[in-house]
């Protein structure tokens, strides 16, 4: 995807001014073995550039997922990531260095073919320095009474925290000022899926799901070194003295040179989030 390339009129382009390789290969049992029934082994990696020839992600996964002779089924993933750099992540600002990270992961299937089901999932991403950590946990059932109805609730809580999360860019003596802070953020969703086939060609779904997220920021800093090794040497956190909140406006007012003056504000960027989606739909098809 070249630098040049703009495709958001037709479509989604996550980025440009990429070059990827992907690799994956597998193993997998042909025959029923053991308490086997399927047995798949995975390995793969993708490596980036940007077209200056800069070397911008290098990952290395493996992952393995068995289907048990009860049809139950179960998998385990793990993912490092060597080299990730992002020249999005200061939205128009230089390339930032992103910690290195592992992440795991694992699920359990039960019999998809039974009148109850259940999946249950969690996992977690963990930056080294402490340079953010993701942990999530997700649960569903789905109940089948009879052949024409289908119901499932699926639950899932999320936590996120980061170290370097963009907030807003300042000018400070002619120099941009890429602010950053450290995210806590929590979210859960919940869903709520009904499917009834009344005949063949006339049925009801019904969908509704809750969704909840609450993010807390602290510890504002801006960029001083984006592409410095240690996570500490990228940036500089504002000294007490050099920030503060005024309650009436809503805005962190930094005095980053310490001489009783604003140099500028950077507006409150916490935020509780509620939404509740909720969609019937009676469909008929004619043909």
């Amino acid at each position: 995807r070249s630098p040049e390339l703009e495709l958001n009129d037709m479509g989604f382009q996550r980025n440009a001014d990429d070059i990827t390789h992907y690799n994956w290969m597998a193993y997998r049992s042909l025959k029923p073995f053991s308490i086997f029934r399927r047995l798949q082994v995975n390995y793969n990696h993708y490596v980036s550039w940007n077209f200056e020839g800069k070397n911008t992600y290098l990952g290395i996964n493996t992952n393995s997922h068995a289907t048990f002779k009860n049809n139950w089924r179960t998998g385990v993933n793990v993912h490092y990531v060597t080299v990730d750099y992002s020249d999005s992540a200061l939205r128009g600002g230089p390339m930032l260095r992103l910690p290195n990270s592992l992440d795991y992961n694992m699920y359990i299937n039960s019999d998809q073919s039974k009148k109850v089901q259940f999946r249950v999932r969690g996992g977690q991403t963990k930056g080294i320095d402490n340079g953010f950590t993701r942990k999530y946990a997700s649960f569903g059932v789905t109940y089948v009474p009879i052949n024409s109805l289908n119901v499932s609730i699926n639950a899932g809580i999320n936590s996120n925290q980061q170290e370097l999360q963009y907030v807003t860019t300042d000018s400070y003596n002619s120099n941009a000022r890429y602010i950053n802070a450290s995210l806590d953020q929590d979210t859960f969703n919940l869903s709520l899926r009904l499917n009834y086939t009344i005949s063949p060609n006339l049925s009801i779904q019904y969908y509704g799901s809750p969704f909840i997220s609450r993010g807390r920021y602290t510890n504002f800093k801006y960029i001083t070194n984006s592409l410095a090794n240690n996570l500490t040497d990228r940036f500089q956190s504002y000294a007490s003295n050099q920030i503060s909140y005024d309650g009436n406006s809503d805005l962190y007012l930094v005095d980053e040179n310490r001489d009783s003056t604003t140099d500028y504000t950077i507006g409150n960027p916490n935020f509780s989030f509620i939404q509740f989606q909720s969609n019937l739909v009676a469909r008929w098809e004619y043909i």
